[in-house]
């Protein structure tokens, strides 16, 4: 009696991750865009130093809560912008 061999599951080339970096890759998410992070850093700068120019002229006043939501959006935004030069991710 001869037995009829199984069908072999498809052969998979990669995991998944390895799958979606391809096409991820392959979309040019990965491109840097050093003319968006030029603009993107003299942006979040210049939010930031107002930010500290409006500290120190309006002084004691109810307008510094405003202010200290702005700083901190700005701050963020510095962080954020350093994660990405820690990752090489703005220029070569």
């Amino acid at each position: 009696m001869v037995l009829s061999a199984v069908a072999d599951p498809p052969v998979r080339r990669g995991s998944d991750y390895a799958q979606l970096s391809r096409r991820i890759s392959q979309a040019g998410l990965l491109q840097r865009r050093p003319g968006w992070y030029a603009a993107r850093i003299v942006l979040t700068l210049g939010a930031y130093a107002a930010g500290w120019v409006a500290v120190f002229a309006l002084g004691d006043s109810w307008w510094q809560p405003l202010v200290a939501v702005v700083l901190a959006v700005a701050t963020t935004q510095v962080a954020f912008l350093g994660h990405d030069a820690g990752h090489r991710q703005m220029f070569r």
